[in-house]
């Protein structure tokens, strides 16, 4: 296979940065081999290697081996080849009897429509009777999951848990063999517990392209993994009110500000592996250097040194524990975080971490304030939130208000959960006082956002006004599954085309694991035609009648006059996995990756990233997310869209703002939380990820909040989002919310698109006749206005315009 040029480059990139997204959960000594010659390869992810999860954040690649390929590819011999023949038999037989499964479960559950129902449905791995029969001296088994975009994750055995057999097979193994590897080809935590005493555990995730190559790189000792955990791992019901999740209408986030690592910590509850816990191939002593302020920063120094026999990095994590006299607070929260850069045996090196004293503000939503409240921070040091030693601290004599904001209104029905402990700390012996002119305090101006008129928009009649509204216009499957884009096969949609006043227009792609295109076609004349299908499509095509399937079938070889052409992707890690390197530099160069071939590929805006809180392990686009941490998940992405942002011409969409933390009954569920909770969990990455990257778009998510959508919340879109947080970009929806129902028995209604332009979104994507029919209607009533119209198709038109005016 020849690759091109960009994609040897990238791919150059992937394997310098992959493994340090990897960990181990449990590690003795007999790895690393050097010279491996014969391996015992068991488990679904050695053949059905997953680089990454479905839907939207899935990338068709150009190419991509899976792990017994690549073992293969380096010389070594697998002994195991009858047991994953016999295995790959039974998938075929199981896959058949899940897709009449899934066709009998969508009337059962009165589904609206079985395509729509079948869209992210993953077959859980299945029980069997197939065991180990071999005489190896090293077995490894790969055990993978998948997850997906429109539904989540179940709590059964085959996903969440192990099944029997997997158990089963996995402590024989351990066992029966001198060296023995559990590797983990997973989107998200599972449940190890009937398993942990295995001795060596990788968590190798999803890894993009190289995911295989990866593996066989730490196995071998080319890389080694320097990874932690970006999310809390434990069993099911232990994480909080875990046993109300996926309710078709209301989501109760009963646990308020106590998140993953948060909760555990706070109610001595013990995970099985902590949030920030992760192991390499040496060990690394951490020693508190020091701590100084600089007026409203301040710096924490630790030295490192490497202190085992092999070269590593290590991750340096900062929480502080914060008063809780008037306002509640979790035992820790992480502050900052750095990682060294490699350090061989012996080796010593400094480490500086930073934060803003004005990020330590806590929200009152009695007197709707950000406040640092009067008393004593203890800072702590280490390298994960179980194993930190408390170093320096904070003092502030007084309340101090950082911001006043407007009030939001919400009545619980139910009662959040507390820090049961009040403990009054004290001061140490490095000690920081903070007073009223150390802080940045921010005043807000509250308006409705107006912008000038172009004067070309006052020639426009109500009609391209809300043109302008929309995406380009397109009905159908391909704008469900977000394939309607028209200057680039397989793109997930375009603004406006169709206004001869206006020739402008954006093409959008999906993402975040990847440029997510069509990878081949041809043309002929100036006819473009699909010769592969996009991987939502391979799926669809299993539950849709047979006399529709030839119709959506990409051609199976191109014209004697066409010229074949190719948009071959790289697939870079999944968003989780690229938080579990806790380096910015990973990020950044996964955003040079992006950025390169969206200006190879012609693309505009990149629908990414993803930045949605881990608050369940079970929703199904976790693995698009980075993290259950604010801080964390706000880093990466600054970091990523920052590499993007250096050609001034390609835009990126947030999203999904906000609470998008269940798949199930996406569009219609409503996700019921305190002020408080939403604006120090689930707002806060959006709102550092704006005032430092200026993003083209955000994109508002599917669910409700409180019981109004977020796509016509004005609360959230003009008030937090505009006047709080300065965004001077484009709101726009998520694809078909205007319309879009899984469930015939939802009990909230479908945004409109009138009601969504009113109260502050500017773009219907990917737009339909359905939504300009809306507008005329409301503009008929009254409920829209064309100053309204105006206003946002100005706000459209100016974004547009400042790109474009930077790529001309």
């Amino acid at each position: 296979m020849e690759l091109l040029e960009h994609e040897k480059k990238h791919l150059d990139h992937l394997k310098t940065l992959s493994s340090e997204c990897t960990l181990f959960l449990k590690r003795e000594d007999f790895l690393p081999i050097n010279d491996l010659k014969e391996v015992a390869l068991y488990g679904n992810g050695v053949r059905h290697t997953v680089k990454g999860g479905t839907g939207s954040g899935n990338v068709d690649v150009h190419f991509f081996h899976n792990i017994e390929e690549v073992f293969e590819f380096n010389k070594v011999k697998i002994t195991t080849k009858n047991w994953l023949d016999r295995y790959d038999q039974l998938v075929v037989e199981h896959k058949k009897a899940f897709i009449e499964q899934v066709k009998s479960d969508s009337k059962a559950k009165e589904a609206c429509d079985t395509v729509a129902y079948s869209v992210g449905r993953n077959m859980p791995e299945f029980e069997h009777d197939l065991l180990p029969l071999d005489n190896s001296e090293l077995a490894i088994y790969v055990l993978a999951r998948t997850s997906g975009e429109g539904q989540d994750r179940e709590l059964i055995k085959g996903d969440y848990l192990l099944t029997d057999v997997e158990v089963k097979t996995i402590l024989e193994l351990n066992k029966s063999h001198k060296h023995f590897l559990l590797v983990l080809n997973v989107p998200g935590p599972v449940d190890l517990s009937p398993v942990l005493e295995v001795r060596n555990i990788l968590l190798l995730s999803q890894l993009g392209t190289l995911t295989s190559e990866t593996l066989f790189d730490i196995v071998t000792g080319n890389k080694y993994p320097s990874g932690k955990l970006s999310t809390t791992w434990a069993k099911y019901e232990d994480y909080p009110h875990s046993e109300q999740f996926g309710n078709l209408d209301d989501t109760l986030y009963k646990e308020g500000i106590y998140v993953g690592y948060k909760h555990f910590t706070t109610f001595n509850k013990k995970p099985l592996f902590s949030f920030g816990y992760g192991l390499g191939y040496t060990n690394f002593e951490i020693s508190y250097s020091g701590i100084n302020k600089r007026r409203n920063i301040i710096e924490v120094k630790a030295k490192v040194t490497n202190k085992g026999h092999f070269g590593g990095k290590e991750v340096i994590q900062l929480y502080i524990k914060k008063p809780c006299q008037k306002l509640d607070n979790p035992t820790q929260n992480l502050v900052a975080f750095g990682k060294t850069n490699e350090l061989k045996p012996g080796a010593t090196a400094t480490v500086t971490v930073l934060f803003d004293i004005g990020e330590l503000a806590d929200f009152d939503p009695h007197k709707s304030e950000y406040i640092l409240q009067g008393g004593i921070y203890l800072l702590s040091l280490g390298n994960s939130s179980d194993n930190i030693v408390d170093v320096a601290s904070i003092e502030i004599d007084k309340e101090i208000v950082v911001k006043k904001v407007n009030s939001i209104n919400v009545n619980l029905p139910f009662v959040e959960d507390k820090n049961p402990n009040k403990v009054v700390h004290k001061k140490l012996k490095d000690n920081i006082v903070i007073t009223e002119k150390d802080v940045n305090r921010t005043n807000v101006e509250y308006s409705k956002y107006e912008v000038e008129i172009p004067r070309i928009l006052t020639r426009f009649s109500n009609g391209q006004l809300m043109r302008l509204s929309c995406g380009d216009i397109k009905t159908g499957i391909k704008s469900m599954i977000g394939e309607s884009c028209s200057s680039i096969l397989g793109g997930a949609g375009e603004t406006c085309l169709n206004n001869p006043l206006v020739n402008k227009s954006l093409n959008m792609v999906d993402g975040p694991a990847g440029i997510r295109i069509i990878k081949d076609y041809y043309e002929i004349g100036k006819k473009k035609e699909k010769l592969s299908i996009d991987p939502i499509w391979r799926e669809i095509l299993n539950y849709l009648p047979g006399i529709a399937k030839p119709l959506l079938m990409p051609k199976k070889k191109a014209p004697k006059k066409a010229i074949v052409k190719h948009q071959y992707t790289t697939a870079i890690p999944t968003a989780t996995a690229i938080a579990q390197s806790f380096n910015n530099i990973v990020a950044s160069h996964c955003g040079d990756i992006i950025r390169e071939e969206m200006e190879l590929y012609g693309v505009d805006i990149w629908l990414a990233p993803a930045m949605n809180i881990h608050r369940n392990v079970l929703c199904g686009r976790n693995f698009e997310y980075f993290s259950e941490d604010p801080l964390l998940t706000a880093s990466m992405t600054i970091s990523l869209i920052s590499s993007i942002k250096r050609n001034p011409t390609k835009g990126v969409v947030i999203k999904h703002f906000a609470c998008n933390n269940q798949e199930f009954n996406r569009t219609r569920n409503n996700s019921i939380l305190s002020i408080r909770a939403l604006r120090e969990i689930y707002l806060k990455p959006f709102e550092l990820v704006v005032k430092h990257t200026h993003p083209f778009g955000v994109m508002a998510s599917y669910n409700l909040i409180n019981g109004e959508h977020t796509s016509e919340a004005y609360w959230l879109l003009n008030d937090i989002l505009r006047c709080e947080w300065g965004f001077e970009g484009v709101v726009m929806t998520d694809w078909i919310v205007t319309g879009q129902n899984y469930y015939k028995k939802s009990k909230y209604p479908h945004a409109s698109a009138s009601t969504n332009i009113a109260n502050g979104s500017n773009l219907c994507m990917p737009g339909g006749k359905k939504d300009i029919k809306d507008m005329k209607l409301a503009l008929k009533n009254g409920t829209l206005t064309r100053k309204q119209l105006m206003n946002n198709a100005a706000i459209v038109l100016n974004n547009i315009n400042k790109l474009k005016k930077d790529n001309s």
